[in-house]
């Protein structure tokens, strides 16, 4: 089956559509849309887009998703620059993953893979007894560390032997704290500050 429009501008927005309609018991309605378009307006450059659309109560239809002729996937956004972008104006949780398995040892989790290296997030269900137990969340690398950055700079390293380095990025013991030249220093509940370059030594 083909769809085609007659318009033979090959302007931008232009292309076939199927809509989806019905009756809301008062009124005839158009309760959705998945339309093919022309991505540009250059003559010859026939990329295209598919979008779909559906339709709230009291409004009009809306588009909700769009796939580019690059293959990108935008939910809440037309022009999605990554292979899925999700975009919402509304302060919102834009991604919800959920296992409803109860039993034991039961988790939701998300893996990575970049070439041959692998890494997985997941959290425990309540029935959890392995990993950190009851809700834990949980980070596993089959290769490399885990590393913690902020404006661009490594603050924090789990190596792959167990060490952890603040500071550094070889820690050479269990946990490596390396400060700035104004020395170290911890600060106790009550107020004390003891530090390496402190008269009260750590």
């Amino acid at each position: 089956m083909l769809f085609r429009s007659s318009e033979t501008t090959g302007a931008q927005d232009t292309g076939a559509a199927i809509s989806f309609a019905g009756h809301d018991g008062s009124s005839a309605r158009t309760f959705g849309y998945i339309r093919s378009m022309k991505e540009n307006s250059t003559v010859g450059n026939y990329a295209g887009y598919m979008s779909f659309a559906t339709r709230p109560n009291g409004s009009d239809l809306v588009e909700r998703m769009r796939i580019t002729g690059g293959g990108n996937v935008g939910i809440g956004t037309g022009n999605p620059s990554k292979s899925l972008h999700i975009q919402s104006s509304a302060n919102d949780t834009l991604l919800y993953l959920q296992s409803t398995s109860t039993a034991a040892n039961g988790y939701s989790q998300i893996q990575m893979q970049a070439g041959s290296r692998s890494a997985y997030f997941w959290v425990a269900n309540q029935n959890a007894t392995a990993w950190g137990g009851d809700g834990s969340l949980n980070i596993y690398t089959t290769n490399g560390a885990i590393t913690w950055w902020t404006a661009n700079t490594q603050k924090m390293i789990l190596t792959t032997d167990g060490n952890l380095g603040i500071g550094t990025t070889s820690p050479a013991a269990k946990l490596e704290i390396v400060g700035a030249s104004g020395g170290l220093s911890l600060k106790l509940p009550s107020g004390q500050w003891y530090g390496a370059s402190s008269t009260n030594r750590m």
